[in-house]
């Protein structure tokens, strides 16, 4: 519905001729005595300019505290990208940081079959009849993981209670140091030929005597340290769920980028100190 305009003729009140500036009021409209509304503004402005400093004041000194308890928190305990205070020390400025793209996500055919549409370079899965290369692509991840590290590296690691003799190798000649990432791969290749009897033998038969002859406790501890490894790396990145329609319901697409160290800059370093130019050489009592 429109507004309608009255057509009446409008009335208008007479404008002073006084030019004194004060524009004319209604009848009914009484005008505020000047000196009240001084005696209101002038007392209330300070303190309102006062109350919104001290908001203000106590706002950035909580950004202040938080970022100085960051800052502190990041000197005690380090950081993915610099490294943790529990990172052995000489590694630290080997450590690099990017965004790289996982392999080996699962996928399904119109028929609903799973299979592995990218199984990555060099190869890690898949039968090892048939891939040979397999192993040696496992062996090569971890060749060298134990190194010698001098006495003072040993007690910046894990503190005096550690250079005694019950650490000291006798066959090697000094304190036996292995990087847990390595350690973690050695377990998870375990598993994967224990996934694999036929061609890998029984647990027995792949252990030939080793871990006390008891090869179902290195596996339990395999499984744990890798659960706990995980669950203490913490990477929160999202994975979405894909719909495949042979399947006829959605699955997990795992190839999304992580935030990852750069591995082969570790293994380059552990590598040297194993044998190259960094390497400790051994002590003989």
């Amino acid at each position: 519905m429109l507004p309608t305009v009255s057509l009446e003729k409008t009335k208008y009140a007479p404008v002073s001729l006084r030019d004194d500036g004060d524009d004319p009021l209604p009848a009914d409209v009484k005008p505020r005595p000047r000196g009240l509304w001084r005696v209101i503004s002038q007392p209330v402005f300070p303190w309102t300019l006062a109350a919104f400093f001290a908001s203000l004041s106590l706002f950035l000194g909580m950004l202040v505290d938080r970022d100085h308890d960051l800052w502190q928190s990041n000197q005690e305990l380090g950081t993915f990208a610099t490294g943790y205070a529990t990172d052995f020390g000489p590694a630290k400025e080997f450590i690099q940081v990017s965004q790289q793209r996982f392999t080996g996500g699962a996928a399904f055919d119109e028929n609903g079959n799973m299979f592995i549409a990218n199984p990555g370079s060099p190869l890690f899965i898949g039968d090892p009849a048939l891939h040979p290369e397999i192993d040696y692509n496992w062996d090569n991840l971890t060749w060298g993981r134990y190194v010698l590290i001098t006495k003072e590296e040993a007690i910046e690691a894990w503190g005096e209670e550690y250079v005694s003799d019950e650490y000291w190798d006798k066959d090697r000649g000094g304190y036996i140091a292995g990087f847990d990432m390595f350690h973690t791969l050695h377990c998870l290749n375990h598993i994967r030929k224990s996934l694999n009897p036929s061609y890998y033998g029984t647990a027995d038969v792949m252990t030939q005597g080793k871990y006390g002859g008891h090869p179902q406790v290195h596996q339990d501890h395999c499984i744990e340290h890798i659960r706990q490894f995980i669950m203490c790396s913490g990477d929160m990145t999202p994975v979405p769920a894909k719909y495949y329609p042979g399947l006829g319901r959605n699955y997990v697409e795992s190839e999304m980028k992580h935030t990852c160290r750069n591995f082969e800059a570790l293994r380059g370093f552990m590598l040297d100190r194993f044998n190259g130019q960094g390497a400790v050489r051994p002590v003989w009592n």
